[in-house]
């Protein structure tokens, strides 16, 4: 029998107090969040900042802030802090390694920020799309980091179709046999997964799956398990990237979104499976994203 309606443990539930927005909007525009308006999140330029301080052995403290004038702008204060992060040596700059002192990066960037009810509200109007879309996935866009505003991060770009019966178990375990067994440790993301028009759950990958490029390169794949109340169409979405080999501390880095979406389902496809490509309108301000989707 399929297994279906698994939730991580560690979800929360958070209710929407906005209605749904009048009008469609095409999932082909940026009119989904737009900028300036206070119901949707921020796009800022800022200047990122990462703190490193050594704990004990290869474990490392990892501090993000943002500041941007874009933010004040809107929340009325410029800085965001975001969850503090333990990480291990290997993803800490070399030049900031020594065991005995902190160390400091920092560099211009951009980035979306927002309250958790500021950030659904946009994924709530893309995801209704339009009439015409060609594609017939519903669920989760994107994940985030957590913060004092939480920041969207990634396009989601991979899903698994119900009829297999699979939960993010069965996809770890054939990945993790066929060569996405890398060890390096990853952080949290969390996507928004709705329960309703105007309530979703904030959700903790379930796993995650490491395909090895380099010593400290990796195609990297985080799971989740999706509720049949947000798409049951599909039982476990993955957001696909691959890992630099300073793990995103410099500014600019590339994260080869579509690249590694299409290492991901090619692997299915040479284990027995069929990957169909669509397009769910995720992809902007990303420059290695062409919003594409692959259903396995």
């Amino acid at each position: 029998m399929p297994k279906r309606n698994k939730i991580s443990r560690r979800s929360f539930v958070r209710n929407g107090a906005a209605a749904l927005l009048a009008g469609a909007v095409s999932a082909s525009t940026a009119a989904a969040d737009p900028e300036g308006d206070s119901e949707y999140p921020v796009h800022a330029h800022g200047k990122r900042v990462h703190h490193f301080r050594p704990l004990d052995g290869d474990h490392w403290e990892h501090r993000e802030r943002f500041i941007s004038r874009d933010i004040q702008k809107v929340f009325g204060k410029a800085e965001v802090e975001l969850k503090i992060e333990e990480i291990h040596a290997d993803h800490v700059p070399e030049q900031f390694r020594d065991p005995d002192r902190a160390g400091k990066l920092s560099g211009q960037d951009d980035g979306v920020f927002g309250t958790w009810e500021q950030h659904a509200n946009a994924e709530r109007d893309l995801r209704q799309g339009d009439l015409t879309q060609s594609h017939d996935y519903t669920g989760p866009l994107y994940n985030y980091k957590d913060g004092d505003l939480s920041e969207r991060a990634s396009p989601i770009n991979v899903g698994w179709r119900y009829y297999h019966g699979f939960d993010h178990d069965d996809v770890q375990d054939e990945m993790t046999s066929n060569g996405w067994d890398g060890i390096l440790p990853s952080t949290d993301r969390y996507v928004l997964v709705f329960t309703g028009s105007s309530s979703y759950n904030i959700k903790e990958q379930d796993a995650h799956v490491r395909k090895p490029t380099g010593w400290t390169k990796q195609y990297h794949g985080r799971l989740y398990d999706l509720p049949d109340a947000d798409d049951d169409g599909y039982d476990v979405i993955g957001q696909f990237h691959h890992d630099p080999w300073d793990h995103g501390w410099l500014v600019g880095d590339d994260w080869k979104y579509a690249e590694s979406r299409q290492e991901a389902s090619s692997d299915w496809e040479s284990w027995g499976y069929y990957a169909f490509t669509q397009d769910v309108g995720n992809g902007g301000g990303y420059d290695s994203s062409n919003g594409k989707f692959d259903a396995i």
